[in-house]
């Protein structure tokens, strides 16, 4: 392959990872399914609501996301579990973070209570499944058996992503940092993502 083929084909699945990673892919696919899941999710609770009940409420939580929205099954305990987890690592509560601070946020109806909790779940849905898509985009479309192609489009992205880069990156040889494109362009990506939904 001479070096403008290289260059052209390195281009070509740059920009079909860019197509297929832009953030009104990622919002068709995971955001719009999943809110629209938060909005039209209904169940009955006691006031207040008990440790217990609390885990049943994101269970099936859980489990409508999954099943409407990502199309996939998760049932019972697994579905527990799941949001159990999701609570736990990834929910950032009002005063506190992980699955006690969701079980503490549940009742404080002043401050938005389990809708709030709700909403922290799906936006922990909505960050692991978009990230889990983007290293299935690039592991197919980047990590191919060619390591000359890899690194051309390495180093067609640091020059293209440059004023965005941290400055230890903006001159490091592509060579260094192959593996940890994905993460650089994910980060690229939903920093500008935030940027577009702040702007709405």
């Amino acid at each position: 392959m001479t070096s403008s083929e290289l260059t052209a084909t390195a281009n070509e699945r740059i920009e079909r990872i860019l197509s297929e990673i832009n953030e009104s892919r990622l919002k068709q696919l995971f955001d719009d399914p999943i809110d629209r899941v938060l909005e039209e999710f209904h169940c009955k609770w006691n006031d207040p609501i008990d440790h217990h009940q609390f885990n049943q409420i994101v269970a099936e939580f859980v489990e409508q996301v999954y099943a409407v929205a990502l199309k996939k099954v998760l049932e019972g305990p697994t579905a527990e579990s799941v949001a159990i987890e999701l609570l736990d690592n990834h929910y950032q509560g009002l005063y506190a973070t992980g699955y006690t601070a969701a079980l503490m946020d549940v009742n404080d109806r002043d401050n938005g209570g389990i809708h709030v909790v709700l909403a922290g779940l799906a936006e922990a849905i909505k960050m692991i499944h978009r990230q889990a898509y983007i290293r299935r985009v690039f592991s197919y479309h980047m990590y191919i058996n060619n390591w000359t192609l890899q690194h051309k489009i390495t180093e067609i992205l640091l020059r293209r992503y440059r004023p965005y880069l941290p400055e230890s990156l903006k001159n490091v040889h592509p060579a260094q940092v192959v593996s940890q494109i994905p993460a650089i362009i994910q980060n690229y990506t939903a920093c500008i993502g935030s940027f577009e939904r702040m702007s709405r």
